[in-house]
């Protein structure tokens, strides 16, 4: 009977440490998506050039080979961030509502209001997940 009953609190015990296991690692993957969202906008900050290519781009200005390829860079780099929250969010790491705001960001990238990521999208979109493309045509880009 006593080792019944110890089975049964090891059973009970190790579901409690799993649950505590998930909600670490929920928080770890929380975590990780600010610091990648305070990482892209303090490079900004921190980077004159890439902040002189944004507010030309915002002004509808010609630029040259190198900003756009740096502008590509940076979207393509914001896209690929997206599809790992997606992929963290299918998988039941990251809330559902990490998405609610993506339909601005996507049309409105809050660093000078201008439509980076939906310009850069139809050039991204080939190297990115299928199943991520799948969601962004129908929830996000074609919401425009």
């Amino acid at each position: 009977m006593l080792a019944n009953i110890g089975v049964i609190a090891g059973i009970v015990f190790l579901a409690v440490e799993l649950q505590q296991n998930n909600e670490l690692l929920r928080v770890e993957v929380e975590l990780s998506r600010n610091a990648g969202i305070a990482e892209l906008f303090t490079r900004i900050a921190e980077s004159p050039e890439l902040a002189t290519v944004l507010a030309k781009y915002q002004r509808d200005e010609e630029l040259t080979p190198g900003e756009q390829l740096q502008l590509h860079s940076l979207a393509h780099g914001i896209l690929v961030s997206f599809s790992g929250v997606y992929s963290q969010t299918e998988a039941g790491r990251i809330d559902e509502t990490s998405l609610a705001r993506w339909g601005l960001i996507f049309n409105r990238y809050p660093v000078g209001g201008v439509a980076l990521l939906a310009d850069h999208w139809d050039a991204s979109k080939d190297y990115l997940d299928p199943e991520f493309v799948r969601y962004m045509e129908e929830n996000i880009v074609n919401e425009r």
